[in-house]
């Protein structure tokens, strides 16, 4: 059975490869988010792939880079993901 974003955003790792995405005044590609969240190429590659098939990022190729943008509903799971890391970690402050 194939991954779909739902199961996958359960992990932190992979929710945060999509809270990043949200800093939208920089381009992303994907070594760029290799960097940022500290996840391997071959990992950042398979996420994309799952995110692009479930209309959460658009994947565009300018030349030999894939530029990756969030999709508006790419954007609103970003928005919902990053509210609840928020709130989870101030419960954890009490």
């Amino acid at each position: 059975m194939a991954a779909d974003s739902r199961g996958v955003l359960l992990h932190s790792r992979n929710a945060k490869l999509l809270v990043t995405l949200k800093v939208s005044e920089r381009k992303w590609y994907a070594g760029a988010l290799v960097k940022e969240t500290g996840l391997s190429y071959v990992y950042v590659s398979r996420l994309l792939s799952i995110f692009s098939r479930d209309g959460l990022v658009e994947v565009r190729r300018e030349g030999r880079i894939r530029r990756v943008t969030l999709t508006e509903n790419g954007a609103r799971a970003a928005q919902l993901l990053d509210e609840l890391a928020s709130r989870l970690s101030a419960l954890e402050k009490k």
